[in-house]
């Protein structure tokens, strides 16, 4: 096929493309659609598919680094400028929001191979972070972007897609659980501790002591707290260390925070202490239940050692509230992580070239 029936086809495929996307333009000074979208929220533009090759190129290094020959930057202008040449090439700039559009090489070298922009795109990126005069920014089009924008941003807060529901787990709701399970230890604990007998009733036999004690559900409320308290543990320990909204981090982020390295240990210190202080008192008071006769004639008919139970549900309860600070601690090494992430991309899109994307037969 000619390169100008080539051209011929790709461009009438782009027009139908984006008039099924394109939000109304009313402004006299560009005629090209203008599209907003969430970048994880992917249509196709065409109902029949084309046979395209996509062509990744690489954004250009004015200055060598590391083993990077001298002439980096000569080597990859001229890659670049035999793919955008032809004339059956899309160009796609992809551009951030932040940065000012006229200095961009990769629209410079668009310009040059493409002055009237019948054949190039732009995708305008990070919109979110610079949403005031966007809009005017990309309508007034100074930078002569033919085939119109396409703005991408990212989601804001709990916000949804055409209603979507957003099934995935917040840091919210971890945190809700992790508080549920610990006042549910603490209070069985805590009413394990009020029911507890101080002790039996001896009842004296043939060479035998058998202690007779009172039916309570001391031993069944112990180990219930118990098992709350190693859910709220376990549920403490994975909140830390989930993917929230589809973003996570290394561990050692986390780590290089001294608080949350310091209340991460504080928790798994105290949640091990309150798990024996519930378990002790529990298998010993089951003990005695269940081994009640004694060759002793002097035995008092003994029960678990009281305040045990009561101190092991204030210790749980401590143990829930230290894995929910550690949470608050992660949550800000987080915010902190994305936010230095986020100024390097920024940093290095003002002091670099944007990547260029052609699309070629």
């Amino acid at each position: 096929m000619g390169g100008s029936m080539m051209s011929e086809v790709y461009e009438n495929s782009i027009d139908a493309g984006m008039s099924s996307l394109a939000i109304t333009n009313t402004s006299p000074h560009h005629n090209a659609p203008i599209i907003f979208s969430y970048n994880d929220h992917i249509r196709p533009l065409l109902d029949t598919p084309l046979d395209l090759t996509m062509v990744d190129l690489p954004g250009i290094t004015r200055n060598p680094v590391k083993d990077q020959p001298a002439d980096i930057y000569q080597q990859v202008s001229a890659m670049i400028k035999k793919h955008i040449e032809p004339q059956e090439s899309i160009i796609l700039n992809v551009l951030a929001a932040t940065c000012d559009f006229s200095t961009c090489e990769s629209i410079r070298m668009s310009k040059q191979v493409d002055k009237k922009g019948k054949r190039t795109l732009a995708v305008v990126t990070k919109a979110d972070m610079q949403p005031q005069g966007l809009l005017e920014k990309v309508t007034a089009d100074d930078v002569n972007i033919g085939r119109g924008y396409v703005c991408v941003r990212n989601r804001v807060g709990d916000e949804t897609v055409d209603g979507e529901e957003d099934m995935a787990v917040t840091m919210k709701h971890m945190s809700l659980i992790v508080s549920l399970f610990g006042v549910l230890s603490f209070l069985l604990g805590v009413i394990a501790e009020n029911k507890k007998p101080a002790s039996g009733t001896p009842i004296n036999g043939k060479g035998v002591v058998i202690c007779k004690y009172p039916s309570d559900p001391t031993v069944a409320l112990g180990y219930l707290s118990a098992a709350f308290l190693l859910a709220c543990t376990i549920a403490g320990y994975k909140s830390l260390f989930m993917s929230y909204k589809g973003r996570s981090v290394p561990n050692s982020v986390l780590f290089k925070s001294t608080s949350f390295s310091v209340f991460f240990n504080i928790a798994l210190i105290t949640s091990g202490l309150a798990l024996s202080l519930l378990l002790w008192p529990t298998i010993t008071e089951q003990l005695h239940l269940t081994r009640n006769v004694h060759r002793n004639l002097e035995t008092s008919c003994p029960t678990a050692k009281t305040g045990l139970l009561g101190g092991g549900a204030f210790v749980s309860l401590d143990s829930c509230l230290f894995w929910l600070v550690a949470l608050m601690l992660a949550d800000n090494a987080r915010e902190d992580h994305f936010d230095e992430t986020e100024n390097r991309n920024v940093d290095g899109n003002s002091s670099s070239t944007d990547v260029n994307l052609k699309i070629d037969a």
